[in-house]
């Protein structure tokens, strides 16, 4: 495949046989993309799943501008992330970041409330509920304990048991009447002003009304 490079290539088999394998896979990819046909399942032929793609894909499908450039920058990343919807697996950090203690902060929250909140014992709850949580939070959050992390577990309970406690002072003539409802859906919430339209759609963590009108929303 390489006549002027006969000698260098004997050499790189000899002494490098696994690089020498990566090379020649990656020459098969070039040659491929470069317009010759796969040959075979394994090499990128898909037209087993043509009908699937067709259906999937047609002309009743709606695009977004993200997606296209993907596919124009990389059809096989396209494929990869848009079709089978894999993803990198990211690799745990150690500590805490910013998004991942608003996650733990809004998974206590939400378990304490979304069975009526304040007729809870809040050492049964912390035992039976909360702490449960923090012991799967590293995995579920997806970063490396630190020996700091017991103490960080004493503050985010300290802080919740307090965010409760300031919540049930003030709530006295409110009543819960929805929790963890997604709005927008099929039909984006609206708003307007002038020639500009933003529309938008997202998750309310909590909704409470007065019984005399009058309504609050809290987010976690």
């Amino acid at each position: 495949a390489y006549p002027a490079e006969e000698a260098a290539c004997a050499w790189a088999r000899q002494h490098c046989p696994e690089g020498w394998a990566a090379l020649e896979s990656a020459a098969r990819i070039v040659r491929v993309r470069g317009g010759e046909g796969p040959a075979g399942t394994y090499d990128g032929d898909l037209s087993a799943l043509r009908a699937e793609f067709a259906a999937l894909y047609g002309p009743p499908h709606v695009w977004s501008a993200t997606r296209l450039e993907h596919y124009r920058a990389c059809p096989f990343m396209f494929f990869v992330g848009s079709v089978l919807q894999l993803e990198p697996r990211v690799e745990p950090t150690e500590g805490l970041d910013g998004r991942q203690l608003g996650a733990i902060y809004h998974r206590l929250l939400e378990a304490y409330y979304r069975e009526g909140g304040p007729p809870h014992d809040p050492a049964e709850w912390v035992e039976h509920v909360a702490k449960p949580i923090l012991d799967e939070a590293p995995l579920r959050e997806g970063f490396r304990e630190t020996a700091w992390w017991p103490q960080t577990r004493a503050e985010i309970l300290d802080s919740v048991l307090r965010s409760i406690a300031a919540l049930d002072k003030c709530s006295a003539a409110y009543v819960e009447v929805l929790c963890e409802r997604y709005f927008g859906g099929d039909r984006p919430l609206e708003l307007r002003e002038g020639d500009d339209t933003l529309r938008l759609q997202g998750l309310i963590d909590r909704v409470d009304r007065l019984a005399q009108g009058g309504v609050r929303i809290i987010d976690y």
